[in-house]
C-alpha cells in the first residue's frame, strides 16, 4: 500500500483466475530451473530504471519477474530497487542476481495490479493566518496521517471491492467496503475524517 491513490493487488484464486493458477505454477518451476543453471548469457549488459527482468528474491528464495525502479551504487556494487510483478512488493537486488527477462516466461500476465479508490483525492488543511482562518483544500498526494489511517483501514482485514470502470487500462479505481459490525465503505469513510 503506498496510499488511497496507489495500491497493488495480487490477483488470484477467484473464478476467472482459478485456471491461470496452474500455469502461474508452472512458469515459475520453470523459470526458477532456468535461472538456477549457472547461464552467464542471460547476466544483462545494461541495467535501466523501467527495464523488466527477472531477479533472484532472498526471501521469497526463487526467480521473479520485476521491473528496476531504480539503481544505486553502494560501497563495492551496485543495488536496484526492483517491483516484483507477480507478489506486489519492492525489494533491492544486488546487480548480480538480475537476469535477462526471457520472452518465454513474460507470456502470462503480471499478477499485481494498480488500484486506486474511485473519486477519492487527497486534500490538505490550508491555514491563512493573515485571514485567521483555515480550509480543506485539494492536495498534490496523500498526508502521512492519511496514508497510515488507510493501511491500517485495511491491515489483517478482508476486504470487498466493487470494481468500477477503469480510468486507464493499467489502474482499476474501486469503491472499498470493509466489514466491522456493519459494512463501511472507505471511501466515504477518508472523506467523513477530512482525508480525501
Amino acid at each position: 500500500i503506498e496510499d488511497p491513490g496507489c495500491f497493488w493487488v495480487i490477483i488470484k484464486g477467484c473464478r476467472p483466475f482459478v485456471d491461470r493458477e496452474m500455469e502461474y505454477k508452472k512458469l515459475h518451476a520453470e523459470m526458477n530451473q532456468f535461472y538456477n543453471t549457472d547461464v552467464e548469457e542471460v547476466k544483462p549488459l545494461t541495467l535501466e530504471e523501467g527495464q523488466v527482468c527477472v531477479v533472484f528474491c532472498q526471501e521469497l528464495r526463487c526467480w521473479c519477474r520485476a521491473v528496476v525502479k531504480s539503481i544505486l551504487f553502494c560501497a563495492d556494487h551496485y543495488l536496484a530497487e526492483c517491483f516484483l510483478v507477480d507478489y506486489a512488493k519492492y525489494i533491492p537486488v544486488k546487480t548480480k542476481n538480475i537476469r535477462v527477462a526471457v520472452e518465454a516466461f513474460m507470456k502470462l500476465p503480471y499478477r499485481a495490479k494498480k488500484f486506486r479508490l474511485y473519486c477519492t483525492k487527497p486534500v490538505t488543511l490550508r491555514v491563512d493566518f493573515c485571514e485567521d482562518s483555515a480550509k480543506i483544500v485539494p492536495a498534490k498526494r496523500w498526508d502521512s496521517a492519511a496514508i497510515q489511517y488507510f493501511q491500517n483501514l485495511l491491515k489483517g482485514k478482508k476486504n470487498k471491492q466493487k470494481k468500477t470502470k477503469p480510468k486507464t487500462k493499467n489502474i482499476v479505481e474501486v469503491l472499498m467496503f470493509r466489514k466491522c459490525v456493519v459494512l463501511v465503505c472507505v471511501n466515504d469513510d477518508l472523506v467523513a475524517k477530512n482525508f480525501a
